[in-house]
């Protein structure tokens, strides 16, 4: 329901130029609005279309390695259970089976390897922060070294001037 109590009442109903002004501010948030939602629209179809691309991408790629599969799959390959299907079905079953298993192969490989490079990187992290370490604890006591020095020699200067002033009273 319309919200009424924004306009003056006028003779003959509400103030033209309150209703004027209203319209004109709803027309404007309308637009921002409307500007916002198209922004949104375009970024989410680009979205789309690069999903779209990567998708297209990916089912070639699969393609691809489904033809090279089927080359290196040995033709001795038996399904797990006997099945009752044509001869080019169950070739394709059989591609299936060894594209499948080359992708676990493939997998537990990189999954070796992902996980060769964290432990080799562990270390050299642990090797370095006990570097650090050993570092930051003899900078610390050169540092201190330095404050005792700089405090010697403040007394030595202190002293010195003590001695110059006690030159010149006499």
């Amino acid at each position: 329901m319309a919200d009424f109590s924004k306009f003056r009442s006028a003779l003959g109903g509400f103030n033209r130029e309150d209703v004027a002004n209203f319209i004109e501010s709803q027309s404007i948030a309308h637009q921002k609005e409307l500007r916002a939602l198209r922004e949104e629209n375009a970024k989410l179809t680009a979205e789309r279309d690069e999903a779209r691309q990567a998708l297209a991408a990916l089912q070639e790629q699969m393609a691809a390695e489904t033809e090279v599969s089927a080359e290196e799959a040995p033709q001795e390959i038996a399904p797990q259970q006997p099945l009752d299907l044509p001869a080019d079905e169950l070739e394709a079953y059989r591609r299936a089976e060894a594209v499948e298993r080359n992708a676990r192969e493939r997998a537990e490989k990189l999954r070796e390897q992902v996980s060769a490079l964290c432990a080799d990187a562990g270390a050299r992290f642990a090797l370095r922060g006990e570097k650090v370490g050993v570092l930051a604890e003899q900078t610390e006591e050169q540092l201190r070294q330095l404050m005792q020095a700089l405090t010697e020699l403040r007394e030595g200067i202190d002293l010195t001037q003590a001695e110059f002033s006690k030159v010149e009273t006499e």
